[in-house]
């Protein structure tokens, strides 16, 4: 049978559920996307202040991160 049980499932930032959501939530408010997929770490704190020199960078570094880099 094709059933998969949600243990069997990785829920912790990978998926296609969540690229859209962090990819929508990067382009809105970027460090919300970056929070989302790779949760507060470094990475957040960069997007934050690059968003708060200008929200094209934000952007831009958000981009990268979600479209480039696996989440650990």
């Amino acid at each position: 049978s094709l059933r998969v049980s949600l243990d069997e499932l990785p829920m912790c930032g990978h998926g296609v559920c969540n690229f859209i959501a962090s990819a929508l939530c990067a382009y809105l408010v970027p460090p919300l996307g970056v929070f989302w997929r790779f949760g507060c770490g470094f990475e957040v704190c960069v997007c934050l202040v690059l968003t708060c020199l200008g929200y094209f960078p934000g952007v831009i570094y958000a981009a990268c991160m979600i479209g480039c880099e696996d989440p650990k």
